[in-house]
């Protein structure tokens, strides 16, 4: 059984998580095993992100352009690590390691890839979508690539693009879940091919 003091606030580590419990009586509580794991378990879903979840990229790493490598034990500690460091841009985080990267570049290095383990995001999230009505469907933007990755769908890819730096327009193969992001609009050029979309950022 687990033994909670109930005379002040008492801050347990939980799956690599510091949690803060309130307690407002005098004697101790005994919770048994099972009912303090849901009791955590609670309290560890209910914590509050860093800033607006709109900007929290679950499942997704930002590879490379690193500051370096630090322990945090929540996205909040994280959070304030590339806060508090001069010329960070964006942090990628692995809660059950507690590993924290800083980045210098939005995006990290040449933009998001999917990755289960990991959380990541910019300080300056850019939440706002481009305007799609310049989509230009059956049409590759050839070139110009920042790399190529996987993505689930169209709107995921314009995602990914929005929170790359530098990134200017995409290409998306939904037949292979493809999506390559490019650093100039229209890529290199344009050429006609059945299957891919593209998108310009900025119509």
């Amino acid at each position: 059984k687990a033994v909670v003091s109930t005379q002040s606030t008492g801050i347990v580590k939980w799956l690599g998580h510091y949690i803060t419990i309130h307690c407002t009586h005098k004697s101790f509580v005994r919770i048994s095993n099972t009912m303090f794991i849901i009791a955590l378990l609670s309290l560890f879903l209910l914590q509050v992100a860093p800033g607006s979840t709109e900007c929290l990229r679950h499942g997704v790493d930002f590879g490379g352009a690193d500051i370096g490598h630090r322990k945090a034990y929540s996205l909040q500690e994280c959070f304030d690590v590339c806060k508090d460091l001069s010329g960070c841009k964006s942090f990628t985080f692995r809660s059950w390691t507690n590993d924290c990267w800083p980045k210098y570049k939005r995006g990290g290095n040449s933009g998001p890839t999917l990755n289960g383990g990991l959380t990541s995001r910019n300080m300056e999230c850019g939440t706002t979508k481009s305007d799609q009505s310049c989509k230009d469907e059956n049409t590759d933007y050839a070139g110009a690539d920042l790399g190529g990755r996987t993505a689930h769908t169209f709107n995921q890819c314009e995602t990914f693009c929005r929170n790359t730096q530098n990134c200017e327009s995409i290409t998306f193969r939904a037949s292979d879940s493809q999506c390559w992001l490019k650093y100039r609009k229209f890529g290199a050029g344009t050429r006609r091919v059945t299957g891919l979309t593209s998108l310009n950022m900025r119509c």
